[in-house]
């Protein structure tokens, strides 16, 4: 592995782009840049190897994931907001109304630790594998306009799982998906149908950039508040760790010593700040990361900066460099 340093910043750019197959060596020092865009409509993956963004997609393509492997069952994508509830029902045509629909809403999230995004854990099955009807609400879009909710009802067997979903106006009819119990996560969205993964994520990643929903426990209520933020993600095979330590002293004894942690949303948005002074966003630069991959590389990242030479925020630039290989 060849030491190296990257230079990272967010801009608008395409909808995707094809993974070369690895190794792959960067030249030393390049700047990248790729987007969140407008109303942080983007997600932005990365690889520490690769000299350009891996995808550039859209943060509402998919709105359901699941995997047969994931003990979290279902997922809603926590990027425009939405929220669920779940009846007591097992009819679902007999759910039409959202105003009498019974149950709490609770909101998605998309951070390492399984809350109310985990459609699986609220399922009670009954004997035939179907599960409760669910009222979803799928939050906005990426131009932030409210989008139609959908009841949707699932019914698993040992090979799969079907998916049937309507929106609340249709009482008649319903659409039908079926998962298969095959490796890997499968998408949906309610508009859509099938959504194939690589549109979502590449087959290997190393960090994200988006917008996506989070979650805080309340010191003096208990109450688990959400809110949406704009923030890094790793995915569950890496770990990391914060750190205050200079950049330049981040050397591979001090590295290889530090324990980390396996939690996706670990980096998150607190490397930046909202300034009432400046009314903007700024960057506290004493604050860096660092990522574990898992094949034992690990790196040093850190951001520098919020908005482009044009003063348009939602593009972070960052470093990072090899220390541990």
């Amino acid at each position: 592995m060849r030491h190296w340093i990257g230079y990272v910043v967010m801009l608008v750019a395409c909808t995707g782009c094809e993974l070369p197959e690895k190794p792959y060596a960067p030249p030393v020092g390049l700047s990248v840049e790729a987007a969140m865009g407008p109303d942080y409509a983007n997600v932005v993956y990365f690889d520490f190897d690769m000299d350009t963004a891996l995808l550039v997609r859209s943060r509402d393509v998919y709105d359901l994931q699941w995997s047969p492997e994931d003990d979290a069952g279902f997922r809603l994508n926590s990027s425009g907001f939405g929220q669920f509830k779940r009846s007591e029902s097992y009819d679902f045509h007999a759910e039409l109304d959202t105003a009498e629909f019974p149950g709490t809403w609770q909101w998605s999230h998309e951070g390492a630790e399984l809350f109310a995004e985990d459609l699986g854990s609220w399922t009670v099955w009954d004997s035939s594998g179907l599960s409760p009807v669910f009222a979803i609400d799928p939050g906005v879009d990426v131009s932030n306009q409210g989008r139609s909710m959908v009841r949707v009802q699932f019914e698993i067997d040992p090979n799969g799982v079907l998916v049937y979903w309507a929106p609340w106006s249709l009482t008649t009819s319903c659409d039908t998906l079926r998962m298969e119990a095959i490796e890997g996560v499968q998408f949906m969205h309610f508009d859509n149908g099938v959504v194939e993964p690589t549109e979502v994520e590449p087959e290997y990643w190393d960090w994200s950039i988006g917008q996506y929903v989070d979650q805080d426990t309340m010191s003096t209520t208990g109450e688990i508040l959400p809110y949406v933020v704009r923030g890094v993600l790793i995915p569950e095979s890496h770990a990391a760790k914060k750190t205050r330590r200079q950049w330049g002293q981040m050397y591979e004894e001090w590295a290889y010593a530090q324990v980390l942690e396996q939690r996706t949303n670990i980096i998150g948005f607190d490397w930046k700040y909202y300034s009432f002074t400046s009314s903007s966003y700024e960057v506290d630069t004493t604050i860096s990361y660092l990522v574990e991959r898992p094949d034992g590389i690990r790196y040093g990242l850190r951001f520098l900066g919020y908005y482009n030479d044009q003063g348009l925020k939602g593009h972070a630039q960052s470093q990072w460099k090899v220390i541990v290989e």
